[in-house]
């Protein structure tokens, strides 16, 4: 199981630095979807939006997140409100657990929405 950029889905303006190198690990995880399957091995990936957590809390206590950013931001999300840490480790366990034994070389997106 891997932790993507929902950047993977929709390119987001101005943030290639981050999303580019993480669209060649998406490759990765297909790739070993696709090669590994054979031997039971799954692949898969959680696309994580903005999360209030970590490096967001972080990036807004320095200012390089503002209330204009957010708001810019918030706008591009239909649930209108940040995720937190329980959304991604929800579908990260889901992910590795047996109910999704049957799932390979896919990407759930953990982003309320960002880029639909």
């Amino acid at each position: 199981m891997h932790l993507g950029s929902a950047g993977d889905a929709w390119f987001p303006v101005h943030d290639g630095l981050s999303v580019l190198p993480k669209a060649a690990n998406e490759a990765l995880v297909r790739g070993i979807a696709k090669e590994e399957g054979q031997h039971g091995v799954r692949a898969n990936s959680v696309l994580v939006g903005v999360i209030d957590a970590g490096m967001f809390r972080e990036l807004k206590e320095q200012g390089v997140v503002d209330a204009e950013w957010e708001d810019r931001a918030r706008a591009l999300v239909p649930m209108r409100r940040w995720g937190n840490q329980d959304d991604v480790g929800h579908a990260a366990v889901f992910l590795a657990s047996e109910q999704a034994g049957y799932i390979t070389g896919q990407q759930i997106s953990v982003s309320g929405g960002f880029g639909v």
